[in-house]
């Protein structure tokens, strides 16, 4: 876990680190201004959202189309794809972590190839619209708080952030298992749990998400922890959008202690560079969010707080023991019977 944690630190601050090429000179100046409270009240209104924003469209070199009378910004293919990669890493690595994959070996009877092409693949080719469309709405949405007045404004707008791009990915994550299960080989229904179109209903498509968010295996269902990786690595601007202005407002704080605002403005040159110097905060930030699961998930429901593992017991996922019990008592015609499989009293 603590791999994927530092990786993760990494990446959030090398992304800071490079930010620094993506806005223009007087932007730059702005924002160090901000940051150690030099600038005129006056310009202090819109330098932060201003500031991503520009950053927002010099990293995936957006164009803007009006669609139905609305302004868009349409990110580029290739960027986006790229970044929806490297989220997609991220979120893979915290979920391995944390089933504990990179600790122990799995089980001798676990499958890792299939595991791999069934959830891997179907991840990456599922993904790629849902992250793209996140990434339109979220730069949406940075246009909007720009233009509000108010703290208060802005957070409502950070919020609608996070719903409008969770309710992209729970519809996305609905469809694709729809569309994917029943491409599921025959005999390996076990490594989805044994789901199939006719079990999947919206209350269940819920527990699955919620079993996503909480990287959690409810008992008598296998992997529904999984579907994190679908959902955070969609959750990518809103992190970066969350962790940015965390960073901003800890390093406007830190300004206030003696001789830190002259260390900032001359030794780190925060007016030339405010996006490295915001860097460090920002591993800070992350290192703070990366702590927090663990800490909070003792306060979660009992079945919340636990995952399979790397093994998993096909007779303990109760669609599979339902399914396989109809299977072996009610066969359809010209269906082989299934001999029982040890141990079941049936």
């Amino acid at each position: 876990m603590l791999f994927a944690c530092a990786l993760i630190v990494v990446l959030v601050a090398g992304l800071f680190v490079l930010g620094d090429r993506a806005l223009g000179v007087e932007r730059r100046r702005s924002l160090g201004g901000w940051l150690i409270d030099e600038l005129p009240a006056e310009a202090r209104v819109d330098t932060l959202p201003q500031a991503f924003i520009e950053w927002f469209d010099a990293l995936f070199r957006t164009r803007a189309v009006s669609v139905l009378g609305v302004e868009l910004h349409l990110p580029r293919l290739g960027r986006s794809l790229l970044a929806s990669g490297i989220a997609l890493i991220a979120a893979a690595l915290v979920w391995l972590a944390n089933k504990g994959a990179l600790a122990e070996a799995p089980s001798s009877g676990t499958n890792v190839a299939l595991l791999g092409l069934l959830y891997g693949g179907a991840t990456i080719a599922t993904n790629l619209i849902p992250d793209y469309l996140s990434l339109v709405e979220s730069r949406f949405v940075l246009g909007r708080m720009a233009a509000a007045r108010g703290p208060l404004a802005r957070l409502g707008w950070l919020a609608v952030d996070v719903v409008a791009s969770m309710a992209i990915v729970f519809g996305f994550v609905f469809l694709s298992f729809w569309l994917a299960l029943p491409l599921v080989p025959e005999g390996a229904d076990y490594a989805v749990g044994c789901l199939d179109r006719e079990s999947l209903s919206f209350a269940r498509m819920v527990d699955i998400f919620v079993a996503g968010l909480t990287f959690s295996t409810p008992p008598g269902t296998l992997n529904y922890d999984v579907s994190g990786v679908y959902i955070y690595s969609s959750l990518f601007t809103s992190f970066w959008v969350w962790i940015y202005l965390a960073s901003t407002l800890l390093v406007r704080v830190a300004q206030l202690a003696p001789g830190l605002r002259a260390f900032l403005r001359d030794a780190c040159r925060v007016h030339d560079y405010p996006l490295r110097v915001l860097a460090a905060a920002s591993a800070l930030v992350a290192v703070v969010a990366l702590t927090l699961p663990p800490l909070l998930r003792p306060l979660l429901p009992e079945d919340r707080q636990h995952t399979n593992g790397m093994d998993g017991d096909v007779w303990e996922v109760d669609l599979c023991r339902e399914k396989h019990f109809r299977e072996f008592m009610f066969p359809l015609p010209n269906q082989r019977v299934r001999q029982n499989p040890g141990g079941w009293p049936f």
